[in-house]
């Protein structure tokens, strides 16, 4: 486990460091034809997919572009730990044109609480791609992954959990997820994971194997993601991963994987502050104090009671999507009371039941932050949404409704 906590620090460090020695001529001319796009959509659009209406956040794929625009690759490694992004007003549109322009208003400063891991593909892309195209090659690489996971489950796993991964993604809106390269990080994480851990049964044959794997995941999500929905990368592939193996599920089974993504998750982004101060001398203590605070419990007159009571009114506000979901919720309840496996299946399976309360643990921990970006952690979600659907597939008896079906027909 020390191995393989060193080598990622050392993998990430070599990564953003080479990533921003690409010279800045060579992702500018990019990064000025992708503003039309931020122009006519604004920062905070509304989309259309196959999964119903969703708002996308273009203005952290600004910010994302703004960090790439501002990286001098002279200096590749003090760029590369400190960050730099300029904002001189709140419109970060507006903050890219005189970035672009030259007409800066204001100084540019560190950002370097976050790895920025996503600046290893986003740079090389932007040398030969700006950002509309970047977004098509996001869907074309999203549908391929998602294939690969869909073909894997439905031959490792009973058909019905694909169909519940499939449904779980359209209720928290994930097939607008082209549109948005921030909201994507998680999700190629999630995918990629799903396909290592479903291929190679080898890295969670033992428990060891198991811990070390998810420690390498919650590493990974902390290197590219922008503290979107990263529950959803422990999650989803555990959940998958725990019903593939059809052995009991024990709270220190479930304990021992969430335990190890949650050391991952923190050493590794802990580690990006001791890098930078020792390679750099650049000190994000203060920094990441404010961000804590923020993501936590918040610098607002809001309460943390305020702000759950806020999120809970958003679960149960009378719009079609929540008619919807609790449709689901209540027709599988009753199928399940009808036709259920009886209370040993319950005592069975309730592990996907405590599995879907993480994202209740991750709302807890970052109030604030979920309070304040709803568009962004309400896909985190999507664990809750997946676990509760293989939780009904596991306790509903399909056999007795097909015998009622055909007495009745």
């Amino acid at each position: 486990m020390l191995t393989l906590y060193v080598a990622l620090v050392m993998v990430f460090t070599v990564l953003v460091v080479a990533v921003h020695m690409i010279p800045h001529n060579a992702i500018a001319a990019q990064i000025e034809h992708s503003l039309p796009v931020f122009d006519s959509e604004g920062a905070y659009p509304w989309v259309t997919s196959v999964d119903g209406r969703a708002r996308l956040d273009n203005f952290t794929d600004c910010y994302m572009l703004n960090v790439a625009f501002c990286a001098d690759s002279n200096h590749p490694v003090d760029a590369a730990l400190r960050n730099y992004r300029y904002r001189g007003n709140a419109d970060m549109i507006a903050c890219m044109h005189e970035l672009v322009e030259g007409n800066l208003q204001d100084s540019l400063f560190e950002y370097g609480k976050y790895w920025h891991g996503y600046q290893v593909t986003l740079r090389p892309l932007l040398t030969v791609m700006d950002y509309a195209q970047i977004r098509w090659l996001n869907g074309v690489l999203l549908a391929l992954l998602l294939a690969v996971v869909l073909a894997l489950m439905w031959q490792r796993l009973p058909a019905g959990y694909a169909v519940c991964l499939m449904v779980s993604l359209a209720l928290v809106h994930s097939f607008v997820l082209p549109w948005s390269l921030q909201y994507s990080n998680c999700y190629y994480v999630m995918l990629v994971s799903m396909i290592a851990l479903l291929a190679w049964p080898s890295l969670s044959e033992t428990r060891l194997k198991m811990a070390m794997s998810f420690f390498a995941v919650g590493a990974i999500t902390v290197f590219f993601d922008f503290f979107t929905s990263p529950i959803i990368t422990l999650g989803v592939p555990l959940t998958v991963l725990l019903l593939w193996k059809r052995e009991p599920v024990t709270w220190r089974t479930l304990a021992v994987p969430c335990v190890a993504w949650a050391a991952g998750f923190a050493l590794l982004w802990a580690s990006k502050w001791a890098v930078a101060y020792l390679l750099v001398g650049y000190n994000a203590l203060a920094e990441v104090t404010d961000s804590v605070e923020i993501h936590s419990v918040g610098t607002s007159t809001d309460t943390m009671a305020g702000m759950w009571l806020s999120m809970v009114k958003g679960w149960f506000y009378p719009s079609a999507g929540n008619v919807l979901k609790f449709a689901i919720l209540g027709m599988l309840t009753l199928l399940a009371v009808w036709a259920g496996r009886g209370r040993q299946a319950l005592r069975d399976n309730v592990w996907l039941l405590a599995l879907s309360g993480i994202v209740l643990a991750w709302m807890l921990a970052t109030t604030h932050h979920c309070y304040t970006h709803v568009n962004i952690s309400s896909r985190m979600y999507l664990v809750s949404w997946f676990a509760t659907l293989c939780f009904y597939f596991k306790i509903i008896d399909f056999d007795k409704l097909k015998r009622y079906v055909r007495f009745r027909s």
